[in-house]
Order: C-alpha cells, then sequence, then structure tokens
C-alpha cells in the first residue's frame, strides 16, 4: 500500500511536469480549479494504467492525458495540441530508454532485479522523471524569446542540481542490490529520491520566475 502510494507520487509530479511546460508554451482558458481536477483526473489514470505493466498503454495514456489537458484547459488547437502532446511523449521515451541503458549497459544491472523489486522500480522511475523534466525545462527555454533575451548560459549552472539527484539515485539503487537493506531502509531511499525530485522542480520553477521578475526591473 505504501509503495502504490509513492508510485502514484511520481505520476502525479509527471502531470505538475507536464502543466509546467503547457504553461510556459500556452494561455490558460480556465480557471486552476478545473486544471487541478483535469490533472488530479490524468494522474489517476497515468498510474491505473502503468499497473497494467504494459509499457505502449502507458505511453498511449501519457499522450491522451497530454492531449485532453491542453483541449480542455489551454487556448490549443488540435494541431498544436497533438505536436506538443507527441513532443513530450517523445521526451519521455528517450529518457526512460536512456535510464534503462545506463542501468543495463553502464552499471551491468540485471534489468529484472529492479522490475521485480517494488522499491527500486520507483526510484527508477523518479530517475526517469528527473531526466524528463530537465529536457523538458530546457526545450520550453530554448525555443522562448525570453530565453534568447537572457543569455545562452543564464540557467545552466542549476544543472549540478539535477547532475547531484540523479548520482544520488543511482548510488540508491546500488546500495539496494550490493547490500541486504530491509523494506524500511528502501523506503526511507524512495522517500528521499521523490524529495530530490521535487526539490529541482522547485529550485528550477523559483529560479524561472525569479528571472522574469528581474527582466520586469
Amino acid at each position: 500500500m505504501i509503495s502504490d502510494l509513492c508510485y502514484a507520487i511520481v505520476f502525479v509530479i509527471e502531470t505538475i511536469i507536464s502543466i509546467i511546460y503547457f504553461n510556459k508554451k500556452f494561455k490558460l482558458k480556465k480557471n486552476y480549479r478545473i486544471i487541478f481536477l483535469v490533472a488530479s483526473i490524468s494522474s489517476i489514470i497515468s498510474f491505473s494504467v502503468a499497473k497494467l505493466n504494459i509499457p505502449a498503454l502507458n505511453l498511449l495514456s501519457f499522450f491522451v492525458c497530454n492531449f485532453v489537458i491542453l483541449i480542455l484547459c489551454y487556448e490549443a488547437n488540435i494541431k498544436s495540441s497533438l505536436f506538443h502532446s507527441f513532443l513530450l511523449l517523445s521526451f519521455m521515451i528517450i529518457t526512460e530508454i536512456l535510464v534503462f541503458f545506463i542501468f543495463s549497459v553502464l552499471f551491468s544491472v540485471d534489468l529484472d532485479i529492479c522490475f521485480n523489486d517494488k522499491y527500486m522500480l520507483i526510484i527508477q522511475a523518479t530517475i526517469s522523471k528527473l531526466l524528463y523534466f530537465v529536457t523538458v525545462h530546457f526545450s520550453a527555454r530554448f525555443s522562448s524569446k525570453e530565453y534568447k533575451s537572457d543569455g545562452l548560459y543564464s540557467s545552466l549552472f542549476l544543472c549540478i542540481l539535477p547532475i547531484a539527484s540523479i548520482a544520488f539515485m543511482y548510488t540508491s539503487i546500488f546500495l539496494c542490490i550490493e547490500y541486504s537493506v530491509n523494506e524500511n531502509f528502501k523506503f526511507a531511499l524512495v522517500i528521499c529520491n521523490l524529495l530530490s525530485l521535487l526539490s529541482n522542480i522547485v529550485v528550477f520553477y523559483v529560479h524561472d520566475k525569479t528571472v522574469k521578475t528581474n527582466r520586469k526591473y
């Protein structure tokens, strides 16, 4: 039950990342209460589909949920909604493949070990979401006119935080594999990883707000 709750939080964060991206690209046409409702339903659907353990269905659910959020909550036409939903889907696929590559090739980790351990699976998903978030963030920044006026390297120093966080997350996986740790220890690692992911999102968000505020003056 606790592991399912942690896993559900990962999908809530996934939806939050999409909303952050959409807020940078489109104007809202609904109030935040409606967005909260739609995002909550989207997270529940994504989590429920993920429990079926069908990767193709997970990706389809991710695409459809993002498309629906765009259509219902933002001033976006069908063409733009399809494009940006597909773009986020591409980022998601690339980051997940990258995580699997690092696990299986660079660290020679048997992926079955991660898939069969509920806590390690959550940590793996957390790493994927962090890479996904960083990719989405810089994609939105590079494609905006505001980013170009701020200078090319205005937020690159922030990369230190996700790099350190990813190193910590992989260390968590290493500890779980190499040592006989109990369930409570794994749960503590999962909480630390989730907090690390949230910290990255908050820091990047505050940085963007600060940049916008400074630009006004």
